[in-house]
């Protein structure tokens, strides 16, 4: 199975700032991956943009350490590339 993974930049943070195919692709996906703090499963970039979601769309979070520590950064990018391929 194939599928398209869009990259969506949230700009500076304000959910007015999306951009028109921004929101266009989020009301089209089937499944979202939001990256968060391995402490909690808040996601910045989630809370801008979760209003432009379609009802019922299965939101995944990502976590990822808060940390320079880079063996811990990589685990995290390769669990979360692993996860994304599946």
């Amino acid at each position: 199975m194939h599928g398209t993974l869009y990259g969506i930049g949230v700009g500076p943070g304000d959910p007015e700032l999306l951009t028109l195919k921004a929101v266009r692709i989020l009301k089209e996906v089937g499944h979202v991956f939001a990256a968060s703090s391995s402490k909690n499963d808040y996601s910045l970039a989630l809370a801008i943009v979760k209003d432009h979601l379609s009802p019922g769309t299965p939101v995944e979070h990502l976590a990822f350490p808060m940390t320079f520590h880079h063996q811990s950064l990589d685990r995290a990018w390769t669990a979360n590339c692993d996860r994304v391929l599946e």
